[in-house]
């Protein structure tokens, strides 16, 4: 219980990103991001402006996403981590409910629904074990669904999002954590002449979480706020292929009343993408993740995953 713990406390990025780009959210919806999974989670953070603002008019968005993946420290350890293969596998679907022009802008809100399988070891060594538990004892299944309402006006953009999430542990048959998370951004582009997009923004979020504990904390342990920059620069090559390099700080604030805890986590990403018909997407990423929390019994920790994704995409 104490690894799984551990690990969700991780992935509170990912879990939080919800769709896959401004292309999705638009029509209805990470990380994305999203986003889980961590972050995801890992996760980089929203990145709504890469993608062209003026997507085709289609009202439904059926969509799945696959990541393999390597970390060195697979249960988020400050000292002795060890690695794993991730395996990760989402699918869901969004729909455009209302759109409208609004203050020199254009409003979209939509809602949306996914899950996500998630499976440590699953490549070769969901044996090990690792901080004196089998590692695959941490895999859970995801399930999640929101409400978003995103606005947009030449290079600006802001979005809202209400979410829920649940978090089922596979190997206990039981679900060991249900959120409520309520986030606002406002995002900011520039394009250069050759052809790169810089991308600049911040977030806000509240989370409202219920923690299976055993009983031995409060249920509302996890309840959280939180405030990120994300920066982004992406440059498109030839033949469908981008170079995207994203970095994200995150700021976080546990806000039950026992508890006096406050996390600065960094992120940076890089990733090489190739997009085939707005329908299919491959990519490989690099991401280095760290976290510093004033919490003793919270590992300071440090990590690297690196690894492969496929994405496909369905509008109609």
């Amino acid at each position: 219980m104490h690894s799984l713990c551990r690990i969700l406390l991780g992935l509170t990025a990912a879990v939080g990103s919800f769709a896959p780009a401004l292309a999705t959210e638009s029509a209805g919806a990470r990380p994305s991001v999203e986003e889980l999974y961590a972050g995801e989670l890992s996760d980089t953070g929203p990145q709504y402006l890469l993608v062209p603002g003026a997507g085709r008019e289609q009202r439904f968005t059926a969509w799945t996403r696959a990541d393999v993946s390597w970390t060195d420290n697979a249960t988020f350890t400050e000292t002795g981590s060890r690695g794993s293969s991730i395996t990760s596998w989402q699918a869901g679907f969004d729909a455009r409910l209302h759109t409208r022009a609004l203050a020199g802008g254009r409003l979209a809100v939509g809602a949306g629904a996914r899950g996500q399988i998630f499976r440590y070891g699953l490549l070769g060594g969901d044996d090990k074990v690792i901080d004196f538990l089998q590692i695959d004892r941490n895999n859970f299944d995801l399930a999640g669904a929101q409400v978003r309402a995103v606005w947009q006006r030449e290079a600006w953009l802001a979005t809202s999002s209400l979410q829920g999430t649940l978090l089922r542990n596979r190997s206990a048959g039981r679900t060991f954590y249900r959120e409520l998370l309520w986030d606002a951004g406002l995002y900011h582009q520039w394009k250069t002449a050759g052809g790169s997009t810089l991308l600049l923004g911040g977030e806000l979020a509240r989370r409202w979480s219920w923690t299976d504990t055993y009983g031995l904390l409060p249920t509302g342990w996890n309840d959280r706020a939180e405030a990120a920059l994300t920066a982004s620069w992406s440059l498109p090559l030839r033949r469908g292929l981008a170079w995207r390099t994203t970095a994200r700080a995150l700021g976080t604030e546990y806000t039950h009343t026992g508890r006096h805890r406050r996390d600065v986590t960094g992120t940076l990403g890089t990733e090489l993408g190739w997009a085939w018909r707005e329908r299919l997407e491959l990519r490989v990423f690099l991401n280095h993740e760290r976290r510093d929390s004033t919490e003793t019994a919270m590992p300071d920790y440090s990590r690297w995953e690196g690894g492969l994704g496929a994405g496909l995409r369905w509008e109609f």
